[in-house]
């Protein structure tokens, strides 16, 4: 069975897109806020896609189901799925928890931050998981 990745490489699309916008205009916040938006579905979609593949590659699908994101970043690293460790993809995780939930502190600045290395990251494993059978 092959592995359907469309979507992760549309979000991938649509976020640089919108990184490139928000860069040409920082201080527009409703470019801003799209940005963080396709964050918040990127990070969502890379999540879904790892573990469907772990969970199609497992003898144990229902092991790798209840994996939560800490366990399972930490598998896809260690079988190079993808290239950044746990540490990394807390922040990322910090960031997605956090995004619209907090009226006090806008996470959008973090995020605009934070999508630079996260892009890089969704491409990589697109490109990992791109075409794979399992």
């Amino acid at each position: 069975m092959e592995l359907y990745i469309e979507p992760l490489g549309r979000s991938a699309d649509r976020l640089d897109e919108a990184l490139r916008r928000c860069l040409l205009d920082p201080g527009d916040l409703l470019i801003r806020d799209g940005l963080v938006q396709r964050f918040e579905l990127g990070y969502d979609l890379a999540l879904k896609a790892i573990r469907r593949c772990l969970s199609l590659a497992s003898d144990d699908a229902a092991a790798v189901a209840a994996m939560d994101a800490e366990a399972l970043i930490g598998l896809a690293h260690q079988q190079r799925l993808v290239t950044a460790d746990w540490p990394v993809w807390r922040t990322w995780h910090a960031l997605r928890a956090h995004t619209g939930h907090d009226n006090d502190e806008p996470m959008g600045p973090d995020v605009v931050a934070a999508v630079p290395r996260f892009l890089d990251e969704l491409r990589r494993l697109q490109k990992r998981l791109g075409g794979r059978i399992v």
